[in-house]
């Protein structure tokens, strides 16, 4: 079922998939959109109720002028927490993708509801010195951040996003996003990472209370380091967290390992009972 909503003057558009009692939000990257999220969502839906949000600029929701000042990380973060309110949505679990992922270390404090986040290829940013070791010295960064995006470009994110021989149908899918997307967002969006914007999101965590944490990444990822996923779990102080690194997947492993994110998903958050977080 797909919906649009009134938030901070501009209309965003979610999706709502599968009936399961737990209520779960699902955050997509940059240049990518809620139904990238579509997959995963299927094979989650007897555990779970999911919820997938666009993002301004992104997807069906609007961009341009009427979102401009919701683009960049704390926009963002605003916009997730305006639309909880606006539905009245108490999510027990985030899925956020990357960006998303992002945004959901930062809102975690503010979401009293939260019992368990899972971070796709978005392992906390642990501030500035976190900036400095996340990105590979080869990804395609420039683009990433890039308004005006040619179709060279494009296949380079495409690659970088999932992984060399990628099933060419989808990642046809996976451009089509990029190229819906909003310029504007992504040249906005590197800036504010460059600037006061970068917030310590292992800190951030630690003060949403003891969250369960599960972290999925790829080996094949074009865009975090290899060891980045290992040197910032030594820097989360939760008691319940996992890491999962699949050799098969990069960047995307909601959509380059469906099967496998599902099952690790449904293995720590699936069950008839969670512990709750500490106060």
């Amino acid at each position: 079922m797909t919906q649009t909503i009134d938030v901070a003057g501009g209309r965003i558009h979610y999706e709502t998939m599968g009936h399961g009692p737990r209520s779960v939000v699902c955050l997509h990257g940059n240049s990518s959109a809620a139904g990238a999220f579509r997959p995963l969502a299927a094979a989650l839906g007897e555990a779970f109720t999911l919820h997938l949000l666009d993002f301004p600029g992104h997807g069906g929701s609007e961009g341009g002028e009427v979102f401009r000042a919701a683009y960049s990380f704390q926009g963002l973060k605003e916009i997730l927490l305006q639309w909880l309110d606006r539905l009245d949505l108490r999510p027990e679990g985030i899925i956020g993708h990357s960006m998303g992922g992002h945004i959901a270390a930062q809102a975690a404090r503010d979401i009293p509801s939260l019992r368990f986040l899972v971070l796709l290829s978005s392992p906390p940013i642990a501030g500035v010195e976190g900036v400095a070791r996340f990105f590979r010295p080869t990804a395609p960064t420039a683009d990433v951040f890039a308004e005006t995006l040619d179709d060279t470009a494009i296949d380079r994110l495409v690659v970088a996003f999932t992984h060399a021989g990628f099933d060419p149908a989808r990642a046809a899918a996976v451009a089509a996003r990029i190229r819906a997307t909003d310029g504007v967002f992504r040249d906005a969006l590197g800036k504010s990472l460059a600037g006061a914007d970068v917030v310590d999101e292992a800190a951030a965590l630690a003060e949403a209370g003891d969250l369960e944490l599960l972290l999925v990444g790829g080996e094949r990822d074009g865009f975090i380091r290899p060891d980045y996923f290992d040197w910032v779990a030594t820097r989360l102080p939760h008691r319940r967290k996992s890491l999962l690194v699949l050799p098969e997947s990069g960047h995307s492993p909601h959509l380059e390992a469906t099967a496998k994110t599902a099952d690790a998903i449904l293995a720590r958050f699936g069950g008839a009972e969670l512990d709750r977080p500490a106060a």
